[in-house]
């Protein structure tokens, strides 16, 4: 028995492994088509994502999400759609300008400090 592949089997693998490849770029194709079709009901997007049914609604309500209604009366959302909706939300934090000194910082500290102590102080005096 020869040990060494001929010319016929080197063909014979080259072609298996570009089916392999082919088979493999098909299947990923498959289930990205099966994600942008996959519908979830709010139970399973909380599973999925950890997002409650108040977020989904706000977002729908913002125009921002695309919601349809299934089998007894469920709202359902597409996955893909979802997926847009979270990654397309950006995050910018709110930029307050620096002071210029720190009297002026302790001036706004005290003023942030009034605001927050203002509704306890009239709640105390509506329980006395």
């Amino acid at each position: 028995m020869k040990d060494t592949p001929t010319d016929e089997t080197m063909i014979v693998t080259l072609r298996v492994s570009d089916l392999r490849e082919i088979v493999r770029d098909v299947v990923a194709e498959a289930l990205k088509v099966k994600a942008q079709t996959d519908l979830l009901d709010l139970k399973q997007v909380f599973e999925r994502y950890r997002i409650g049914r108040d977020a989904i609604l706000a977002g729908a309500n913002r125009g921002d999400l695309e919601l349809s209604r299934g089998p007894r009366r469920k709202l359902l959302v597409r996955a893909a759609e979802l997926e847009r909706w979270l990654t397309g939300r950006k995050y910018s934090p709110v930029r307050e300008p620096a002071p210029e000194s720190m009297e002026e910082w302790e001036r706004q500290a005290d003023a942030q400090l009034a605001e927050l102590q203002t509704p306890a102080r009239k709640a105390q005096r509506r329980y006395r």
